[in-house]
């Protein structure tokens, strides 16, 4: 009997590629998009995860890791995000046919990535936290003249 493998060189980049495309098209309101000639999931109008196979045929995943950056900074695949991402928790993966991944961990990225960026409400809702709990709303500027600073007496 033979164990099942983790290992992604089971697949080719493009496979998991397109395998990790559709779990974040399955998350709630993620919609695909083409910006800069790359493949990406959006929430609204936010992205949360870049997917593309390279030209050496790696696979590229950029996804804004808040709580597991430090963790998948770690793997010697992993690095920052360019253009600045990085010091917001963007984190960039470039896999190869060889590269190991622990069962979910991708996706696992995906969902952390997809939490970070969709609405509060969403996600709360997407954690099973229901709509009439207590989920604070979104709070809004208050367009109140008590609000803004107290006018000047001359």
């Amino acid at each position: 009997m033979t164990k099942p493998s983790s290992r992604s060189s089971r697949s080719s980049p493009s496979s998991l590629l397109k395998k990790l495309l559709a779990h974040a098209l399955n998350m709630p309101g993620a919609w695909e998009d083409h910006p800069w000639d790359h493949t990406v999931a959006k929430v609204g109008k936010k992205v949360f995860v870049f997917l593309g196979e390279m030209e050496n045929g790696h696979l590229s995943m950029s996804v804004k890791l808040p709580a597991s950056a430090k963790a998948a900074l770690a793997r010697e695949d992993c690095e920052p995000t360019g253009y600045g991402l990085g010091k917001s928790g963007w984190v960039t993966l470039t896999a190869t046919k060889d590269s190991f991944f622990p069962p979910g961990m991708l996706e696992g990225w995906i969902e952390e990535s997809w939490c970070a960026v969709a609405p509060k409400r969403d996600v709360a809702r997407w954690m099973g936290v229901g709509a009439d709990d207590d989920v604070p709303a979104p709070k809004r500027a208050s367009k109140s003249r008590s609000a803004k600073s107290p006018k000047r007496r001359t």
